[in-house]
C-alpha cells in the first residue's frame, strides 16, 4: 500500500504545478466572461477580461482639431473637441465642459463602450453673449482613471478686434482677430503669419504685396467684402 500512497501524492503535486502554471496566462479571475475590476476609485487597478493586464494608465485627453483655439471673436458661437484614447480598458465616457466667467453653464457627456482606438467628441455651442468663457474636458476609462485637457479662455466681443495704423500691416492670426470698418492701407503691404483665422466683415484696400502664412486663414462672412 505505501508505494501507491507515494504514487498519489507525486501524480497530486503535478496537478498543482501544471494549474499554477497555467494560470499565469489566465489572470481574468472571471466568472460568465464578464470584467471584474478591483477597485472603482481614481487609483483603481483593473484585471482586464482575458488579458492578464492592469491598467494603471488614465486615457490620454487633447482638445480636437475643430476645438476653437484661444482668443478674441466676434460671434456668438465655441466649438469644444477632445480626441482621446486608452488601449488597456478602453474608454469609459469623454465629457465637455463650457464656462462664463463666474459658472459652469453647459456640459456634453458621450458615453463610450471600452474603444480602444482613437475617439472624438466635438459640439459647438452657439447662441452665446459677447464676454470671456473657457473650454476644457475630460476622458475617463473603464476602471474610472481619468485625464483632461488643459483651458482655452476665449472672448467673443463685438468690433475692431484688429486695428491698423500705418505703415505695412502684420497680423498675427494666432489673436484670431476681426474687422468691422473698412481699411485702407496706403499701398502698404498686408503680412499674414501664425495659426488660426482673419475674420473679414468690412473691406481693405489699396495695399501692395499680400504674404499669406499657409496655416492662416481669411475668412469672409459676406460676399461684399473684398481685399483689393
Amino acid at each position: 500500500m505505501k508505494p501507491i500512497i507515494l504514487i498519489l501524492g507525486v501524480l497530486f503535486i503535478f496537478s498543482v504545478m501544471a494549474y499554477t502554471a497555467d494560470s499565469y496566462d489566465a489572470v481574468d479571475l472571471v466568472l460568465n466572461e464578464t470584467e471584474n475590476y478591483v477597485a472603482d476609485s481614481y487609483n483603481a487597478v483593473a484585471l482586464v477580461l482575458g488579458e492578464g493586464t492592469t491598467d494603471v494608465t488614465a486615457p490620454t485627453a487633447d482638445f480636437g482639431a475643430t476645438a476653437t483655439a484661444a482668443g478674441t471673436y466676434d460671434q456668438t458661437w465655441i466649438q469644444n473637441s477632445i480626441t482621446s484614447i486608452d488601449e488597456d480598458s478602453g474608454l469609459e465616457n469623454q465629457t465637455l465642459y463650457w464656462y462664463n466667467s463666474s459658472a459652469l453653464i453647459y456640459t456634453l457627456n458621450d458615453t463610450k463602450t471600452g474603444q480602444k482606438i482613437t475617439v472624438t467628441t466635438t459640439f459647438n455651442h452657439s447662441g452665446l453673449a459677447y464676454g470671456t468663457y473657457y473650454i476644457n474636458g475630460t476622458a475617463c476609462n473603464k476602471v474610472n482613471l481619468c485625464n483632461s485637457t488643459g483651458t482655452r479662455t476665449i472672448t467673443l466681443a463685438s468690433g475692431d478686434s484688429c486695428t491698423y495704423s500705418s505703415g505695412d500691416w502684420e497680423i498675427d492670426c494666432n489673436d484670431n482677430c476681426s474687422i468691422e470698418s473698412n481699411v485702407d492701407v496706403g499701398g502698404n503691404d498686408l503680412i499674414f503669419s501664425g495659426l488660426g483665422n482673419f475674420w473679414i466683415r468690412a473691406n481693405i484696400t489699396n495695399y501692395g504685396s499680400l504674404s499669406l502664412s499657409d496655416e492662416c486663414t481669411i475668412a469672409f462672412e459676406a460676399e461684399k467684402y473684398l481685399i483689393s
